[in-house]
């Protein structure tokens, strides 16, 4: 579950699943499985088959290269302190560049998340895959338009912990909830009718990204009842309910689907899950193994999420794996962690395939920690 999958033209291609029966992109369920158009994979978000957006080609594009070596070497810092101050030398190089070849730059680095992540978990095995993809475009498309800087401000206000959230904004909470809840019972139903042993989940919702998130989707329908300041201290208090209620929500659906193996990434803001403002890290089941990162002196990565939430830890740091256009490329983060511990789950299904998810659990954590 993830960004979409861009399989063609590489060895993803002899993995995905496609459904026959479905004639793609005709926005008719033709197999009558309860799914629109899922030719190859399913898009829960927009309760479609998988649609693939159009790749922007920097094959050669020189300032690409650069900022890729500049951000991820800012991942092998020891601390957050000098990370902090890589990445900034990376978004400030980013800033430099053409407005529109910026965008495309961005759009390519996130449009790769998915593959990379599948590419990690697929190696070397003969699992079938079924692309998830849990994201909106639409959100993805706006979320640049913050600076990471303002990002920063707004977020780190935190006086929304003194207060309650304003009844007014009751109903726009009660929406984005109900939002999640239909999502997650459409990957439920998604996860029984292609009975999915094993889902890899690189993603999850930590305070900023939300908030951000919120500031862009909710902002504009407290103009004329809130001031600027009280809007965002709001925010934050919804924010913070709504990772709560994702939360719960995760929970509910994750012990429902006793029949899959969640394997989810602990997130990168080297924190203590317990303490921190995260949705899925939180969730604790017979059939989920909570992953952090650790660099290749087998040390916790800087900014890894850790705590007595996290099962086991695999490597995190400069791992390269596959990019959307098929070409190999480098990332670092919890995410690149999980797909490891994926793919160790699957071999041992693979040898063992009438494991129950909670019997699979603890045979990967011990050969995990055999490595």
């Amino acid at each position: 579950m993830d960004m979409p999958i861009f399989y063609r033209g590489n060895f993803l291609e002899h993995h995905v699943v496609v459904n026959k029966f479905e004639i793609p992109n005709n926005g008719i369920d033709d197999d009558q499985n309860g799914f629109v158009d899922d030719h190859v994979g399913y898009n829960p978000i927009e309760n479609v088959g998988q649609q693939l957006p159009e790749l922007p080609d920097l094959s050669q594009n020189k300032n690409f290269v650069f900022y890729l070596k500049l951000k991820y070497s800012a991942f092998e810092a020891i601390t957050m302190v000098s990370y902090f101050d890589l990445a900034a030398k990376s978004q400030a190089f980013l800033d430099t560049i053409d407005k529109e070849e910026k965008k495309s730059i961005q759009k390519f680095e996130n449009l790769s998340h998915g593959n990379h992540v599948a590419g990690i978990a697929l190696k070397n095995t003969q699992a079938a895959l079924y692309p998830i993809s849990f994201e909106s475009e639409k959100f993805n498309s706006t979320i640049t338009e913050l600076s990471e800087e303002k990002q920063i401000e707004m977020a780190m206000n935190t006086k929304f912990r003194e207060i309650d959230l304003d009844p007014r904004l009751l109903p726009l909470l009660d929406k984005k909830l109900k939002e999640t809840r239909q999502r997650l019972n459409r990957v439920e139903s998604y996860l029984r009718e292609k009975k999915i042993q094993i889902l890899n989940m690189s993603f999850g919702g930590d305070f900023m990204s939300t908030f951000v998130g919120l500031s862009l989707s909710v902002g504009f329908q407290l103009e004329g009842f809130l001031d600027e300041k009280n809007a965002s201290i709001q925010i934050g208090k919804m924010a913070a309910l709504l990772l709560e209620g994702n939360r719960e929500l995760y929970q509910e659906m994750i012990e429902r689907s006793y029949e899959t193996l969640f394997v989810i990434a602990a997130g990168n803001d080297s924190k203590d899950i317990e303490l921190s403002m995260e949705d899925l890290p939180k969730v604790q089941a017979p059939n989920a193994i909570i992953v952090g990162a650790v660099n290749d002196y087998g040390e916790m990565a800087f900014f890894s999420n850790y705590g007595h939430q996290v099962d086991i830890f695999a490597p995190g740091v400069n791992i390269e794996s596959l990019a959307c256009d098929g070409s190999l490329m480098s990332m670092s983060g919890t995410s690149m962690a999980t797909p490891y511990v994926t793919n160790m789950a699957i071999t041992a299904l693979e040898r063992e395939p009438y494991l129950l998810p909670e019997e699979l659990k603890p045979v990967v954590i011990d050969l995990m920690e055999q490595r």
